[in-house]
C-alpha cells in the first residue's frame, strides 16, 4: 500500500506539472487498485490474526493492546502514548493518550458485538465472573496431568490395567 501511495503521489506530481499526463493518469489508476487490493488483504489477514491471537494467546493480545482490565465491548487502540508509570496491579491508566475504535477489539477477539475480552490482571489472577481461572490454577492443574500422564506411561509399561484407567480417570 505504501508503494502505491508513493506511485500516486510521484504521478500526481507528474500531472501538475503538466507533464506526461497518459502516462501520470494510467500510473494512478494502476497504483489505485494494487493498493485497494492490498488494503483489503491487509485488513482480513490482521483480523484474521488479532482472532487467532485471542483464541490461542490471549495474554500476547490483551499486551499489544495494554488491556489490563478486561472489558466488554472492548475498543481497538488505533494510536497511544504509553504511560510509563503504569506498573501490574495498580489502577494506573495503561495510555496517557488514546484514540480507540469504539467495540473493534471485541469484535475482532470474539466475532462478537456484545462481548467480553479478558485483560492480562483476568489472565494473570483469575475472573470468577468470566469464568477464567488464574495462572497459579492453571500450573497446578498442568502438574497433575503431567503427574496422571507419567502414571499412565509406566502403567502401560507394567501392564497395569487398572492404574492405566485411575492415571485417565485423573486426566479427566
Amino acid at each position: 500500500t505504501i508503494s502505491a501511495i508513493f506511485v500516486i503521489g510521484i504521478s500526481a506530481w507528474f500531472l501538475i506539472q503538466k507533464r506526461h499526463i497518459l502516462l501520470a493518469k494510467k500510473s494512478i489508476v494502476v497504483a489505485s487498485a494494487f493498493g485497494l487490493i492490498t488494503s483489503a488483504f491487509l485488513l482480513l489477514s490482521g483480523d484474521e490474526s488479532a482472532y487467532l491471537a485471542a483464541q490461542k494467546q490471549p495474554m500476547k493480545l490483551a499486551a499489544m493492546e495494554g488491556l489490563y482490565k478486561g472489558e466488554k465491548n472492548a475498543g481497538l487502540v488505533a494510536a497511544g502514548i504509553l504511560n510509563p508509570a503504569k506498573k501490574l496491579g495498580d489502577d494506573t491508566e495503561p495510555f496517557l493518550l488514546e484514540i480507540k475504535v469504539p467495540y473493534a477489539l471485541g469484535i475482532m477477539a470474539n466475532r462478537e458485538l456484545d462481548s467480553f475480552t479478558p485483560g492480562i490482571n483476568d489472565l494473570l489472577y483469575g475472573n470468577s465472573e468470566h469464568n477464567l481461572i488464574s495462572v497459579e490454577e492453571k500450573m497446578a492443574k498442568g502438574k497433575v496431568a503431567i503427574e496422571a500422564l507419567k502414571n499412565y506411561k509406566e502403567a502401560k509399561k507394567a501392564n497395569d490395567e487398572s492404574l492405566m484407567k485411575s492415571s485417565l480417570s485423573n486426566l479427566e
